[in-house]
């Protein structure tokens, strides 16, 4: 016997800052959330309606796959955090509408990632070319 997924996952443009965010569609109940791992965005649609709630920014650990969602006072505080254990923080600013970099690298757009994708395989296709 052949088991559906339980959800359908998808990367998508996130609708607060353009980065990539995740969209999950779970099948049996069909809830639908979106969850930015850079701005802090976050959606839920079902049967009811959609709620949104719009990111502060996020704060990701050394050696951990693990972020947390910032919110307005841990934004405003940012400057007083001990950072040694963090690997990146990412603040939205929303008068500018911009993702900020506090620490860390800038995260690629899907574009970016698409586009940093063809070209490795057009390396690799060149470098196997007999």
């Amino acid at each position: 016997m052949t088991h559906l997924p339980n959800t359908d996952n998808n990367l998508v443009n996130c609708p607060q800052c353009g980065y990539p965010a995740e969209k999950v569609k779970f099948i049996i109940g069909g809830e639908e959330t979106t969850s930015c791992p850079w701005c802090g965005y976050y959606s839920i649609a079902n049967k009811e309606g959609t709620r949104e709630m719009h990111g502060y920014g996020t704060m990701h650990f050394f050696g951990s796959n693990n972020s947390i969602r910032l919110d307005k006072n841990s934004v405003l505080n940012i400057k007083n955090t001990d950072t040694e254990s963090v690997q990146s923080i990412y603040v939205w600013n929303p008068s500018e509408k911009r993702l900020d970099t506090f620490k860390g690298t800038k995260p690629q757009t899907l574009d970016e990632m698409v586009d940093e994708s063809i070209a490795e395989r057009d390396w690799e296709n060149m470098r196997n070319y007999d």
